[in-house]
């Protein structure tokens, strides 16, 4: 019964987030993208927390979600559900972060992860412009909007830096 009723909670969610995707959020040049394209860039990339002890995943414009639930979708399928006991708990609350700019795509992402069983941080702000936190990441899975900054208005970047630094 519990698996019947996540996936109808998932069902739901997937509707809430196609239909907030039919609308144009005006000026953060928002756009949601296709599923098929999200799960191709997760197969190649193949983000395995179980290979790497601490490894972290980010989508620095993670919109509602996508990446983030289709890199922890990927690892099921390839391990079967069968994750180690001693390995779920570190996998569901220290591997899947993101941001994003709106507060509404915002709060999706965190249902939708919830509803997978994940503890994910997401933070609210804007990846570009405000101060880095110090945090390293180890795969970034993204496709950030092209275009102009919150509210519209669009500013100038004055220095070249990767927004979300990569642990080597």
């Amino acid at each position: 019964m519990g698996e019947f009723r996540r996936g109808c909670q998932s069902a739901g969610l997937r509707g809430l987030v196609g239909k907030s995707g039919q609308r144009r959020e005006k000026g953060a040049g928002q756009y949601f993208t296709p599923r098929v394209l999200i799960q191709t860039i997760v197969k190649l990339m193949q983000p395995d927390p179980l290979q790497q002890p601490e490894l972290k995943i980010c989508d620095p414009a993670c919109g509602t979600g996508g990446f983030l639930v289709a890199a922890y979708e990927w690892l099921i399928e390839k391990t079967h559900g069968a994750i180690p006991l001693d390995e779920v708990k570190r996998i569901k609350e220290q591997t899947y972060y993101g941001q994003d700019l709106v507060a509404r795509p915002r709060r999706l992402a965190l249902m939708n992860l919830f509803l997978h069983g994940l503890k994910p941080t997401i933070y609210l702000g804007d990846t570009i412009y405000e101060p880095e936190r110090g945090e390293r990441y180890d795969v970034i899975l993204t496709n950030p909007p092209f275009g102009t900054g919150a509210r519209g208005r669009h500013r100038p970047v004055t220095t070249l830096r990767l927004p979300l630094p990569i642990s080597s």
